[in-house]
Parts: C-alpha cells; sequence; structure tokens
C-alpha cells in the first residue's frame, strides 16, 4: 500500500507537455528493451538519457521533466541509468498493467504496482487511439491531451485499487513474467528475477509450476525465441547479432534452443518468410 501511495503521489504532479515516439525501422542495439506491449515512459525529475530510434535514424535524447516516451509494440529504447534522474514506466501488458517509479544512478532503484488490465476501459480505447494517430507519422497536439487524460484514468484507478486483493490473485506471476519480457535480453536467472521481487529462488518455481504451463528456465527461452523469430522476420542480420540481443553469448546453444521450440532451424525459417 505505500508503494502504491507513493506511485499515486508522483502521478498527481505529472505534467505532459511533449509526447515523443520510439519506432522500430532500425535494428535494436545490445541490451534495448523491445516488447509486444506498448509502454510509456515520463522522466520525473534529472535528465532522463536514452536512445531509440526515430526516421531510421538511431537519435541520443535527454529529456526532461514535462516530456514523455511512448513506445509502441515491438519498439525499442535504450535508456542510460547511470544518471540521476526519477522516471515513471507504464507496462501495457495484456494482463496487466505494471506502473514503476525508478530512480536512477549509481545505485538503481525502483518501487513497483501491478494493476488489473482494462481490455473494455477508457485506458484501452486512449492507447489504441495513440498508436492509430502514430501510424500517420504526424505530431499531434492531441497526443499530449490524450497522455495526460491516460495518465488521469491510472491516477484514478490507483485510487480505488485494492493491493490485498490482487496479491491474493496470479497477479505477482504475471509481474514476473511481465519482467522477463522486458528483460530478456540481458543475463537473467531464476536467482535475479526472484531477488527482482524479493522472493525465494523455490519460491519463483512454484509460482510457475501452479500459475504457468512451463518451467521458469523454458519460460525465458519461449520469450527469447519469440523475439529471436521477430528480428529474422524484420532484420537481415547475421546470426550471432540476434543471439546476442535476445540474452544468448553462444549462437550454437541458440540455434539449438530456437530448433527446439520451433521444430525449425533458423534457415528454415528464414527461407520460408522469403
Amino acid at each position: 500500500m505505500e508503494t502504491q501511495l507513493k506511485i499515486l503521489n508522483v502521478l498527481k504532479k505529472v505534467k505532459c507537455k511533449k509526447v515523443i515516439f520510439a519506432g522500430n525501422k532500425t535494428p535494436p542495439p545490445l541490451m534495448a528493451f523491445a516488447v509486444h506491449f506498448p509502454r510509456l515512459t515520463i522522466p520525473i525529475s534529472g535528465i532522463y538519457h536514452t536512445q531509440l530510434e526515430q526516421n531510421r535514424k538511431i537519435v541520443d535524447l535527454a529529456l526532461k521533466p514535462g516530456q514523455a516516451i511512448f513506445i509502441p509494440p515491438n519498439c525499442w529504447d535504450k535508456p542510460e541509468m547511470q544518471y540521476r534522474c526519477q522516471t515513471l514506466h507504464f507496462l501495457f501488458g495484456k494482463r496487466h498493467t505494471g506502473i514503476s517509479l525508478v530512480s536512477g544512478g549509481q545505485d538503481v532503484k525502483a518501487s513497483k504496482v501491478a494493476l488489473p488490465p482494462a481490455m473494455a476501459g477508457p485506458e484501452q480505447r486512449i492507447i489504441d487511439a495513440i498508436l492509430e494517430l502514430q501510424q500517420l507519422n504526424t505530431q499531434f497536439d492531441a497526443f499530449d491531451h490524450l497522455t495526460k487524460a491516460l495518465l488521469n484514468c491510472y491516477e484514478n484507478r490507483l485510487k480505488h485499487n485494492n493491493p490485498a486483493a490482487l496479491r491474493q490473485s496470479n497477479m505477482l506471476f504475471q509481474e514476473i513474467c511481465s519482467y522477463i519480457q522486458e528483460n530478456f535480453q540481458g543475463e537473467i536467472s531464476r536467482e535475479s528475477v526472484a531477488r527482482q521481487f524479493d522472493i525465494s529462488p523455490n519460491h519463483l518455481s512454484r509460482l510457475f509450476k501452479t500459475n504457468g504451463y512451463m518451467k521458469f528456465c523454458d519460460y525465458v527461452n519461449y520469450v527469447r525465441i519469440n523475439r529471436a523469430k521477430f528480428l529474422l522476420r524484420h532484420y537481415d542480420l547475421p546470426l550471432y547479432h540476434i543471439a546476442a540481443r535476445c540474452g544468448y553469448n553462444d549462437v550454437v546453444y541458440f540455434c539449438r534452443i530456437f530448433k527446439k521450440i520451433t521444430k525449425k532451424t533458423t534457415k528454415q525459417y528464414r527461407s520460408e518468410l522469403l
């Protein structure tokens, strides 16, 4: 409840005067974040340094409070968290919405809260409107107003959210899945994920056994290979680049896992796209 109030108090003070969009016309660099659901990042204090794609060029941005980055599905960004700043992050997943208040610097800290999805509510309609307008490749003043309306919706939801009720559901499991989907490109292990959510590795394994359809390590591989399929479809990258962008240091091991999950070699998968 304390974390929820902390995020709510920050959200009440957010001002959004300019929305910048990330793209995916160029391949994501190593350690860039890219997921299949939309995201929103808002600087709260300090300068937020990040890298993203615009007009087929990779650009470095230094964002101040009052600005925001909307990252559509499968688009990427690469934040530099070593700078002292505070940012609010929204992950609009199908099974839950994650809101994180992140403090960057030498010691990165994050406060998180998860909300059930609002697939039929005003939030989803606003997100859909933003994505549809963004396809027109024109900067509209409406983006700022739509983003502010979206933030107002989540401010209202946080006011009436019952964390205790969420804890009784599988919300923690869904939050962990979203974390893996966002951080699969880095070194990720059962122990590191358990630490991130203040639970034991055994508890994490039980969550996947109870709520999921596969083991933790199998889920990580599934997420990584799913991203590899997207990269193979959209970019003409060497296999070792694709493997590295999906969290695999060994391209031979990557190819073995790819074939195990897809029942095809990477060459067969690519040839079917031609």
